[in-house]
């Protein structure tokens, strides 16, 4: 039950957020069309920034939630499924798949996924000062 709240949960949480950044990125480039067709009739405002974006576009990365308590804490939660699942056959060696399925999340996906998220994010200070374990589960 932990381990489908842990995936589940923090996957609607950004799931959720994701759709509000995107709504508020329509919004500000409907705000921003506007503007500049009345801008013939406006004088520019002194430091204004022009072309500057806000919301998922311009770099927001998910690091509220239950994703502040760990960087793939879905990972957490699918090891959590496995183990649940292995446990149910009262077999020893059923704990040998969540063991390697951790495994694989741990030296194979989760670096990929970190890569992926600093070329992405990496010059975001969001990103920068998300300093939580990869993993609850994972930490090895």
């Amino acid at each position: 039950m932990a381990g489908s709240y842990l995936t589940t949960g923090s996957e609607l949480g950004r799931w959720a957020w994701k759709r509000q950044e995107a709504l508020n990125d329509a919004l500000y480039e409907r705000e921003a069309a506007t503007l500049k067709k009345l801008s013939r009739f406006l004088e520019p405002i002194p430091g204004a920034q022009p072309g500057r974006k806000r919301g998922s576009k311009s770099g927001g990365c998910y690091t509220i939630g239950l994703f502040s308590v760990a960087k793939h804490v879905n990972y957490t939660g699918e090891v959590l499924c496995f183990v649940g699942w292995a446990l149910l056959t009262r077999r020893a060696r059923a704990l040998l798949v969540p063991l390697l399925f951790a495994a694989a999340l741990r030296w194979f996906y989760a670096p990929n996924l970190d890569r992926h998220l600093k070329r992405k994010y990496g010059e975001g200070s969001a990103f920068k000062a998300w300093y939580v374990p990869q993993s609850l589960v994972l930490c090895l």
